[in-house]
């Protein structure tokens, strides 16, 4: 049976190559330089291939008689007739520059030549935009990333070496790190539907060196019939406009460089340039059709100085082809440049299309997944990418699968190995540990002297806090890790200590099980708006003892859980004894000695709570609508959604167990981050809360207001800069917030040359509670954001005025990091 099956397996492949041949060669210009992303195709279809970096290319045709097209931008079109036996065909193509114009151009009495043409194709934008309401295509991407240039000798000492190496080592240390840094393949098939449906099914993909990666797989479908054009969020989210948008003549200078004719057809090629720098602007050339107004190829970039963030350049080709009775996206290339430290990165990605159908089933074709792996996508073996991509590797991406590859088996071999870590005394004493045990093993620990270590109150006087932790990624479905904190007051000489763990598991629906307890110290407003290394700085130098906390024997048992359907759940029950901690210390730098107050929120009491119990239960549930998804072969995942995010929440303090409360509150809340576009991001969190009974409660349990008190912002949507801590804390039924900002992202400080020139941004925000006439307070604030350098520009700095029952305004300054992945506000670790 067996051998019947490989005859079968033989007899198919004779049968296919009997049928088809191969045609490769290289394309070069008149000069001999070679043309890298030159699109070579059948006439009157999208099939055919892209040349490489090199200029190489090859792919499979038909037998019998073919006509072979070779395109590439700024250059006159090829045809080449061919009759196809069967054999391997080479033949090299050598394009000549279409720089020859059909007639003179000339300029008379100041007329722009190109102005009508520019006109015409904006006037039909919005048909071609419309054109195909929606098609399916398949497409081959491929990108790599290169390091291409490396630091000067003496950093790189500094950075790999300590200074040590010698020059020639470190020279030869240099010179390995140049090359491939990524390189990924993938074929798919892409649908697109209007106004904004998109999904992408991925057939195979390959990462070089990695089996398990899913690699770059998304074909960036850009539409220059768009207003606006957008390269993602982080490079840009205002986008760029398209050099054919409504308003394009306003911000572009046009020059009719030349008309050539090809196939019939008129076609002028057009430069684009900016009208003003600092502008989110292209420059490039881009050929239009004569009659038709459309697109026949685009040659675009955008830098630096066009309000691109992160990269120093992004260039996008694209080649189009007739499908039918319209041109569609054959060829689509992207050139990025990088330099950041002395080191310069460039990258090189690649869509192909082909096989364009115009009839889509958008019934069951457009769901909640916006892409999908096939169960099988990453285990497609090494002879189905060389049958069928469609863009040559070059000769450094041979070399990079042959030796990522090579090292990845002799890796898998040594699975079992623990890797080598050296932790030196100095690196244990001011950077922690770090020990591996396994390969999914590992130990860390806290640096032994660091800034988080030691802080100062006038409880605890010197405190010194110290964690080691230990984490199990079991696999990449289940995670577990524990941790202990230990905490010492040397005034009050109080050892405190806590004890975390946590379980994490699920490939879609995640769950996340905590269990912590121990003796440890709490804010009076558990969500700890107050920073503790600033307050200490506060505390020694200007008398200001802002952080009020108190100590209790403690234990947390936590519940969260997200599903696919946009709804998240989660939960605590937690039981405190609450015990008050007095000052013991009233050490201070400052000159001007002033009383410390007392150890509790004098603001709303003035004398220290007993010792009591409380039992609390939370509830909570968070609701996204209009959630997209991946779906991989074994789990599904969330990545976007257009509408707010609904949450929901619950706390009842429970008078049972000897519990010391009884009262309950709730809370509504709904958040959004809207890209606006050119406009800016306007991004807001609205609430309202209050108390449902409250029988017995603490001033601990009172609904308290994130306020701020320091020179240090605290979470932007979540706080009120100027806003006292706990003056206008209280047990109300009713209370509603408002946070809101809009960050202009270079909108208005592109027009001022030197805010420009640094590229730093404007931010406009307001901060809101009410509770009552007597219990509200509002702020206001205009601030620059986008302030440092390269990729680290993350501080934002806000000039703010603030009223309390609008009374006497206050005013101050506040600075922080403008970013979600770190947080300005609370005693935040790792450990905790």
């Amino acid at each position: 049976m067996q051998k019947i099956y490989l005859f079968f397996i033989a007899f198919f492949f004779v049968i296919t190559t009997l049928n088809a041949s191969t045609l490769k060669g290289v394309v070069t210009d008149d000069k001999g330089e070679t043309l890298p992303f030159a699109s070579i195709y059948l006439k009157g279809t999208s099939k055919g291939t892209t040349t490489n970096i090199d200029g190489k290319y090859s792919f499979e045709i038909p037998l019998g008689e073919q006509t072979i097209v070779c395109h590439y931008i700024g250059f006159q079109k090829i045809e080449l007739v061919i009759n196809v036996q069967g054999e391997t065909i080479i033949h090299n193509f050598k394009l000549s520059t279409n720089s020859k114009s059909l007639k003179e151009i000339t300029i008379k009495n100041g007329e722009n030549l190109a102005i009508p043409i520019i006109k015409k194709a904006i006037a039909k934008r919005s048909f071609y935009n419309k054109e195909i309401d929606a098609f399916r295509a398949n497409v081959y991407c491929k990108g790599n990333l290169k390091l291409d240039e490396v630091a000067s000798l003496g950093m790189m000492q500094n950075m790999l070496g300590g200074g040590k190496k010698g020059g020639n080592e470190m020279k030869k240390e240099m010179e390995d790190m140049k090359g491939i840094v990524s390189l990924s393949e993938s074929f798919s098939e892409v649908y697109l539907k209007q106004p904004n449906k998109f999904k992408v099914i991925v057939r195979s993909s390959k990462v070089s060196g990695d089996k398990n990666a899913y690699g770059f797989s998304d074909p960036l479908f850009i539409n220059f019939y768009d207003n606006n054009i957008s390269f993602g969020e982080q490079l840009n989210p205002r986008g760029f406009v398209s050099p054919i948008a409504e308003t394009a003549l306003l911000s572009y200078k046009y020059e009719l460089l030349s008309a050539f004719m090809e196939d019939g057809k008129i076609i002028n090629r057009i430069k684009v340039t900016p009208k003003r720098r600092f502008e989110p602007l292209f420059t490039g050339i881009i050929e239009i059709i004569e009659n038709e107004w459309r697109f026949h190829t685009i040659d675009l970039k955008v830098e630096k100085e066009n309000q691109l963030e992160v990269l120093e350049m992004v260039q996008v080709k694209q080649i189009f082809v007739p499908v039918g009775n319209v041109l569609m996206v054959k060829d689509q290339s992207f050139k990025l440049k990088l330099k950041m430290f002395g080191f310069g990165i460039s990258g090189n990605y690649v869509n192909v299309y082909s096989d364009y159908s115009f009839e889509v089933d958008a019934k069951n074709t457009f769901d909640k997944f916006m892409k999908e792996y096939d169960k099988d996508a990453l285990t497609k073996p090494k002879n189905y990418f060389d049958d069928k991509r469609p863009v040559p590797l070059d000769k450094d991406e041979v070399a990079d699968y042959i030796k990522k590859d090579s090292i990845e088996i002799v890796e898998a071999n040594q699975k079992d190995t623990i890797e080598k870590h050296y932790n030196s005394v100095k690196k244990i004493i001011f950077r922690g540990l770090k020990s591996p045990l396994s390969k999914q093993e590992k130990i860390l620990t806290t640096p032994l002297i660091g800034k988080q270590n030691f802080n100062w109150n006038t409880v605890e006087g010197l405190n010194y806090s110290y964690g080691i932790k230990y984490e199990n990624n079991i696999n990449k479905d289940k995670t577990f890790s524990t941790s202990l904190k230990g905490r010492y007051g040397f005034s009050n000489q109080q050892l405190n200590a806590k004890l975390n763990v946590n379980y994490q598991f699920g490939k879609t629906n995640k769950t996340i099980l905590t269990l912590v307890g121990g003796k440890y110290v709490f804010q009076y407003n558990n969500a700890e708006p107050v920073n503790e290394i600033f307050n200490s700085l506060y505390t020694l130098f200007n008398n200001q003892n802002y952080f009020k906390f108190y100590q209790a024997y403690f234990g947390r048992i936590q519940f969260q859980k997200m599903f696919v359907n946009g709804i998240g759940l989660g939960g605590y029950l937690t039981y405190q004894d609450r015990m008050p901690l007095a000052n013991t210390n009233d050490f201070s730098f400052s000159e001007n000695k002033k009383v410390f107050t007392e150890n509790y929120p004098v603001e709303k009491a003035n004398s220290f709570e007993s010792r009591h119990q409380a039992l609390i239960f939370k509830a909570q549930m968070s609701y996204q609508p209009g959630r997209k998804y991946i779906k991989y072969p074994d789990r599904i995942e969330a990545i976007e959604s257009k509408y707010p995010t609904f949450k929901i929440e619950y706390w009842y303090g429970m008078p049972i167990a000897n519990s010391d409360v009884d009262h309950s509150k709730y809370k509504l809340s709904m958040n959004d981050d809207m890209n606006l576009n050119l406009w800016g991001t306007f991004k807001y969190n609205i609430s309202v809360g209050g108390f449902m009974h409250k029988n017995k409660l603490s001033l601990i349990d009172y609904t308290h207001f994130n306020g701020n008190q320091i020179l240090l912002a605290t979470p932007y949507l979540n706080s009120f800069q100027l806003s006292p801590y706990y003056a206008n804390s209280n047990t109300e039924s009713f209370y509603t917030t408002i946070n809101a900002e809009h960050h202009f992202n270079g909108l208005l400080t592109n027009k001022i040359p030197l805010f420009r020139r640094l590229n730093w941004h404007l931010v406009a925000s307001t901060n809101s509670y009410y509770v009552n006439q007597n219990n509200n307070y509002i702020e206001a604030s205009i601030g620059l954001e986008n302030i440092g350098f390269k990729l680290f520009r993350f501080i934002r700095v806000d000039g703010i005025a603030g009223y309390s029952n609008f009374k006497t305004p206050v005013y101050g300054v506040r600075i922080g990091f403008n970013t979600g992945a770190i947080s300005f506000g609370g005693s935040s670790n790792k450990f905790d």
